[in-house]
């Protein structure tokens, strides 16, 4: 039973009643209304969270597709990193593709990661012989491999690009709600 009053005087009343002591102060729907407005404020926020990382990602997708500069590939592999931390952080509130979702984005950052990982080695070797460029055939064709694995990556119909992943935020935010 729910009270507007003082509990004291509702149980007395209610067990002279016969009606049972099990009295809830009419406040607690008050602070559940407060519950619920917050979830709803946490919901919008990451959603807003998801959009700007996922907008990021497009950025530094751009940018790898013109060009597989090392800062590239760095720019990606961060923007990655965001929205995966984000999908993690909100993974109460997204139901059960964010799981599908996060593997997406952890095969996207190991294949950049595999890029990166020989341009800096590239970029170590140069500056340990203090040349402006040389030729390694073997370190060549790996780093080649390492592009094309990125491009077949970003062109599969897994990936197509990160809209698969902003259409989804909006079907976790409907159905958090």
């Amino acid at each position: 039973m729910v009270t507007g009053d003082a509990i004291a005087l509702a149980k007395e009343t209610a067990e002279q009643l016969g009606m049972g002591t099990n009295i809830l102060d009419a406040t607690i729907f008050e602070f559940i209304s407060l519950c619920m407005m917050t979830l709803n404020k946490l919901k919008d926020l990451a959603n807003h969270i998801l959009k700007v990382n996922i907008a990021n990602l497009k950025k530094s997708e751009a940018s790898v597709r013109s060009t597989f500069n090392p800062e590239a590939i760095c720019d990606m592999r961060v923007s990655i990193r965001r929205p995966r931390a984000a999908i993690k952080t909100f993974e109460s509130m997204i139901p059960t593709q964010s799981k599908k979702n996060r593997t997406k984005l952890q095969k996207l950052f190991h294949v950049r990661g595999q890029k990166r990982d020989l341009d800096v080695f590239s970029e170590f070797i140069l500056h340990a012989i203090n040349a402006t460029s040389i030729s390694f055939p073997k370190l060549n064709r790996q780093i080649d491999k390492a592009q094309k694995q990125i491009i077949s990556m970003l062109t599969s119909k897994s990936y197509a690009g990160p809209d698969w992943l902003a259409g989804t935020i909006k079907s976790y935010v409907n159905q958090a709600k």
